[in-house]
């Protein structure tokens, strides 16, 4: 008799355990997923921008009173911006650190940029995500206690994402809400681009989320003495050139940024590269004009400006190589915490975009006039803050020693500052 078949003596004394062989299976006690089945639309949550008011101060008034439950759409919306604005502040010192030639602070600091993305998202989407004391919001709007309640932070933060990730609304957000050109997303080159698969790329940038091998090197980084058994390490030039490199990313085209662009570049190329996809330098030029086509077919942008768009003589940027792999070194972590933020940017944004008299957009300004990087009674908007960091990716390598040589003069030293405020994409990739 097969195992599936055999029961034990306990179960054949049991009664209460028996059901009829055509009765229907019993729920299992752990769902196929985290994600509740009832879960609100993430509509409902974005909407709660257009009911915020502050108070009449003139800086700094929050978005909610302090009697506000942190279980309603509105509470759960502001939590979504003011994590997304701490990510970027975690991300600027984790750049600020490598600078600093301070490697195991921009592990540390990196993490805690993930993190505070990865939370963004999920608040964005109606998971609430606080120390023991999560919940969600089903589809009225009403609070409810998941199955994950009590699950810690670091842990609860990584099984939500893995699974959200699977989730249609993570795709769309992915795939749908990046664009390339004004009338191109990354979601239009899916059926062409075996490479674009959301929940593959989502999980890639977030792995050092997971409870691993990336948890332990988190740990080491940031509780470990290290430099008290090895030789400290010089500061390389290669350093300096990934933190410049970041910035050329973070370049504002009128509908996004720079970044989905070279995402792009970077998926085809590596499509490109393989050898079942294109074998010879003919195979290559078919497949991208075969690409082409379909782009214009589906998106009706004219076929010169895809063309020039994909001209194979733009090589993809070095960044994204070191986001998908697995290595866990400052700048792998970095380039993933940057990706994250950037993604967890498009939900605030977009409410912002939807609701144009929120108060949200003030609190916004206030937040970067806070941070030091928006001067309101300058007469100049937020976005053209992006004048101050545009010629950073253009800098030359800097001399050695580093980071010494890095503050040698005012210049370098201003650049040197400019380069570890990440922050300051806030300023043009929000609708302010």
């Amino acid at each position: 008799m097969s195992n599936r078949h055999r029961r034990s003596h306990a179960q054949r004394n049991q009664p209460q355990n028996r059901r009829h062989r055509n009765a229907p299976p019993t729920r299992p006690l752990v769902p196929a997923s985290l994600i509740p089945i009832d879960l609100c639309d993430p509509g409902l949550i974005q909407s709660s921008y257009a009911g915020f008011s502050r108070a009449a101060q003139p800086f700094g008034a929050p978005l909610l009173p302090a009697t506000e439950p942190p279980t309603t759409p509105a509470a759960l919306a502001v939590d979504a911006l003011v994590h997304l604005t701490e990510g970027w502040r975690f991300l600027s010192a984790a750049l600020a650190s490598m600078l600093g030639n301070a490697p195991a602070q921009a592990i540390h600091f990196a993490y805690y940029g993930e993190l505070r993305a990865a939370i963004s998202l999920l608040s964005s989407h109606g998971m609430r995500v606080s120390n023991r004391d999560n919940s969600y919001l089903e589809r009225g709007g009403t609070s409810k206690v998941p199955s994950w309640r009590t699950m810690r932070t670091h842990e609860v933060v990584w099984k939500l994402w893995e699974a959200w990730a699977k989730t249609p609304s993570a795709e769309g957000l992915l795939l749908g809400q990046l664009k390339i050109l004004p009338s191109v997303t990354i979601g239009d080159l899916k059926a062409s681009v075996g490479r674009i698969a959301a929940n593959t790329t989502l999980n890639r940038w977030a792995l050092d989320l997971a409870m691993g091998n990336e948890h332990t090197a988190r740990n080491q980084a940031s509780y470990e003495t290290p430099t008290a058994r090895v030789p400290l390490q010089s500061m390389q030039v290669s350093d300096f050139e990934f933190v410049r490199d970041l910035w050329a990313l973070a370049e504002p085209t009128g509908f996004g940024l720079r970044f989905e662009q070279e995402l792009v570049r970077y998926l085809v190329d590596a499509e490109l590269n393989d050898d079942e996809v294109a074998v010879d330098d003919a195979a290559r030029a078919t497949w991208r004009q075969r690409l082409v086509k379909d782009l214009e077919r589906v998106t009706g942008t004219p076929r010169t400006l895809l063309t020039a768009f994909f001209d194979e003589g733009t090589l993809p940027s070095p960044i994204f190589q070191l986001a998908f792999a697995s290595d866990l070194k400052p700048a792998n972590m970095i380039a993933r915490a940057f990706f994250l933020l950037r993604l967890a940017t498009l939900m605030p944004n977009s409410a912002l975009a939807n609701h144009p008299k929120t108060p949200a957009r003030d609190w916004l300004k206030d937040w970067l006039a806070h941070a030091g990087l928006f001067d309101p009674d300058s007469g100049t908007r937020p976005e053209e803050k992006w004048m101050d960091f545009e010629h950073l990716s253009q800098l030359e390598g800097p001399p050695t020693p580093l980071p010494f040589q890095l503050h040698s003069t005012s210049t370098r030293s201003m650049d040197t500052h400019l380069l570890s405020r990440a922050d300051a994409l806030l300023a043009w990739s929000t609708s302010l």
